[in-house]
């Protein structure tokens, strides 16, 4: 499918992703494969932020935004400071940490105001908060690769996952997500480039077809 390149697929767990050092070593490891390889990296969440993204979800069923909202608070410290360590460009800085905090307003918290109005975190809830951390880190690392000059393109899992769609416990379909992916992937991994993405939504199997 990618001609005369042998293709690695890499996961990076959250520990691999647990600061800027980490990010940085990452980002060698994927330059180097990358020089002759076709490559697909799966990204975790920082270590920690899927626990902490339960809490949050957690505290809006009970009630408690303000715990919510000091979850989401620490979380984009968090992650600020990793881009910060970073060095990247001002301009491409600005952007990711701008993008950072609207999501965390608009799909954290606007989830757990969901929550809270219903007094229960629901599967659809807990699937879709916690996969919040995978597109963040992620995100964090496309643009740096941009930065190291590793041609990348952010793939979300959507984009080629297609599951029964059941909250909490999806089961992929492996045929027609087999053909998702080479429609999606393969074009680019024969452009050359590196593909980061997440590695898990719970989405409508309308979304794909």
């Amino acid at each position: 499918m990618v001609p005369n390149r042998m293709l690695r697929v890499l996961k990076f767990g959250g520990s691999s992703v647990g600061n800027a050092d980490a990010f940085k070593s990452v980002g060698k490891i994927l330059k180097h494969y990358q020089r002759e390889e076709a490559v697909v990296a799966v990204f975790s969440a920082m270590m920690s932020v899927t626990n902490r993204l339960l809490a949050a979800s957690e505290a809006a069923a009970r009630g408690d935004m303000k715990q919510a909202t000091n979850v989401k608070n620490f979380l984009f410290d968090f992650h600020r400071k990793t881009v910060e360590d970073l060095n990247l460009k001002p301009m491409n800085r600005v952007e990711l940490l701008e993008w950072l905090e609207v999501s965390m307003a608009d799909d954290l918290m606007g989830k757990c105001e969901e929550v809270a109005n219903l007094g229960l975190v629901t599967g659809q809830h807990s699937d879709y908060i916690s996969s919040l951390g995978e597109r963040w880190s992620t995100a964090i690392m496309a643009k740096y690769l941009g930065e190291v000059n590793v041609p990348s393109t952010y793939v979300l899992a959507a984009d080629i996952l297609v599951t029964d769609s059941v909250a909490g416990g999806a089961t992929p379909d492996l045929e027609l997500t087999k053909q998702a992916t080479i429609r999606r992937l393969v074009p680019l991994l024969q452009e050359g480039e590196s593909l980061p993405f997440l590695p898990f939504l719970s989405f409508s199997l309308s979304l794909l077809l």
